[in-house]
């Protein structure tokens, strides 16, 4: 269905109404259009014109009244009375469905110019989803798109650009953080969650990503020294435990200077804060935070922030402390929703530290590591926000063993984790995985129009035809 035949559409709409001159109907469809956000303008201004006719005659205008308006509706074609309403809702989705290639069409082509990033153009992406979900009308009817072309891009992009774990079985599924992503990093107490998240902003700043660390359990003194045993193991210089950095800071001064200027030579920078840089709870003083990380990494590197790592969420609060206590779901998602437009609308990559709840603990503890989404912690909107959501499970046994399980439960780009994996933990240094990330693949591909409008013609919504069906 074109563009150009909607309108004509919608005098058939309009006209079969007022022959219909049934009130009830003319109640449930006007509505129906009117809180329509898709129409264009001339279809604007002649649902207006009706309207305005049925409030001036207090009912249902007459097919007189219309061509005496608007001579045009003498071309209309008549809907039966029994089919209007599922033929208005055909015509809506059908609307939804232009916008939404619409959409996609003007921000692939933006990002194929090199007028947006990949991030913008993701962010359109699942605008245009929104824009085309068939929850927006009464039907559930199918949106005809094929996604192929986004998935293989966005693959692509993951695979070029996107920031790696270094753990086989993570980076075979996720590919890579890219900007935009909101990701889940989710444990119980004790496994290992941080060390995890640590893993990815370190091989970030080897590839120049800045990344700042908003750590509100462990202060920045002992992370910053965990990243450093992980930068020792990582440069064949001298390994040094996490917990053996204090010693070697005084008694091997000179080796530790050298460790610590290698770590400050990364092209990416680490800015932490921990919960005493933080006076206040509010997304403002997120947001003064986050001005003031990012002209500081300008200043170091010539660009913002890349990454934000919050680490966990569970221990935000709002000013009001008493809320909190409270209602520990509006925190986290009130949070999460905030951190979600950061990623969206700037281009950050979101890293979120997550407990697992009690009982989600409790099943990954008789099913070998394996957690549910639902064992999120207060978290519905962590859940849902989250474009990927890993889960870490560790043992006592598994610590000694130097393995944890991980899995990828959630993938919104690509295949997740059927099952929970084993992966190298190397806890004295503050490491999971070999950190030797897959390497990147040279694939430039470029779409046309053809892998936007590719359309299954069993389910596409012919409206002229189904008009010829319901004469």
């Amino acid at each position: 269905m074109k563009e150009d035949n909607t309108t004509a559409r919608l005098k058939d709409i309009l006209f079969s109404l007022s022959v219909s001159k049934n009130i009830e109907l003319k109640d449930r469809v006007l509505p129906m259009l009117s809180d329509f956000k898709y129409l264009d303008n001339e279809e604007k201004d002649l649902l207006k014109e009706y309207i305005k006719l049925a409030q001036e005659v207090n009912g249902v205008p007459t097919e007189g009244t219309l061509l005496a308006r608007n001579i045009n509706y003498q071309d209309s074609l008549l809907i039966r009375e029994e089919s209007l309403i599922d033929f208005v809702n055909i015509f809506l989705s059908n609307k939804q469905t232009i916008k939404m290639h619409s959409l996609i069409h003007k921000g692939l082509e933006d990002y194929q110019q090199g007028k947006i990033p990949f991030s913008r153009f993701d962010a359109i992406m699942q605008d245009a989803l929104v824009v085309g979900s068939p929850s927006k009308v009464e039907e559930n009817l199918e949106s005809n798109l094929d996604l192929s072309f986004y998935e293989s891009l966005a693959t692509t992009e993951r695979i070029q650009q996107g920031v790696k774990f270094g753990i086989q079985c993570i980076d075979e599924c996720y590919r890579g953080l890219l900007p935009g992503d909101i990701l889940t990093i989710a444990g119980y107490t004790g496994s290992m969650k941080t060390t995890l998240a640590s893993n990815l902003v370190y091989n970030g700043a080897t590839q120049g990503k800045n990344t700042l660390y908003i750590s509100l359990e462990v202060s920045k003194e002992d992370l910053t020294e965990g990243l450093l045993s992980r930068h020792s193991r990582s440069n064949m210089m001298d390994s040094v435990t996490r917990s053996d950095i204090k010693r070697y800071a005084v008694e091997e001064k000179d080796n530790y200077m050298k460790l610590v200027n290698s770590y400050l030579e990364l092209p990416g920078k680490i800015r932490i804060i921990d919960e005493r840089d933080i006076t206040t709870y509010s997304t403002s003083a997120f947001n003064e935070i986050i001005d003031i990380v990012n002209k500081e990494m300008i200043e170091r590197t010539g660009h913002k922030i890349d990454i934000i790592v919050l680490d966990h969420a569970q221990l935000l609060k709002f000013n009001d402390s008493k809320s909190a206590v409270d209602n520990p779901y509006l925190v986290v998602n009130y949070y999460t929703s905030y951190f979600r437009e950061k990623a969206a609308r700037e281009g950050y990559a979101v890293v979120l530290v997550s407990q697992t709840s009690r009982q989600g603990y409790e099943y990954a503890c008789k099913h070998n590591g394996e957690y549910l989404e639902s064992g999120l912690a207060e978290a519905n909107e962590l859940e849902r926000a989250s474009t990927g959501i890993i889960t870490v499970f560790t043992t006592e046994n598994g610590k000694k063993s130097n393995e944890i399980t991980i899995q990828l439960i959630k993938n919104r780009f690509g295949k997740r984790m059927i099952e929970p994996e084993q992966a190298p933990l190397f806890a004295d240094y503050f490491m999971i995985g070999t950190g030797v990330s897959l390497e990147s693949e040279d694939v430039s591909p470029v779409f046309t129009d053809n892998d936007i409008y590719k359309m299954d013609e069993k389910a596409s919504l012919n409206l002229d035809e189904i008009l010829l069906s319901n004469l």
